[in-house]
């Protein structure tokens, strides 16, 4: 996904939310580059989580594979291996 692409995410959020992340709630559903895999190499979601944080968002990610290397690459996020737990209380999916 190109720069444009995550910029785009990051700003729809934006407008969803009223135009302010701060202290909103926002579940990432997968970490990883593909499907099934652990593999977070340039990951258009950890990048969109990334600036969502930056934002003022709290932001949880889940993902089946993944959540290992994402989180050692983004401490600052957070992590729940279970989906259904992971968008609890979440203003946006």
């Amino acid at each position: 996904v190109n720069t444009r692409r995550r910029e785009a995410v990051v700003h729809l959020a934006h407008e969803q939310l009223d135009g302010d992340l701060t202290g909103k709630r926002i579940t990432i559903w997968g970490a990883a580059f593909k499907p099934n895999t652990d593999d977070i190499r340039d990951s258009p979601a950890l990048a969109v989580a990334q600036k969502l944080h930056e934002l003022g968002a709290t932001v949880t990610v889940t993902d089946p594979k993944a959540l290992d290397n994402a989180r050692k690459l983004h401490p600052e996020l957070d992590y729940v291996e279970d989906p259904i737990a992971a968008v609890q209380g979440a203003d946006l999916l």
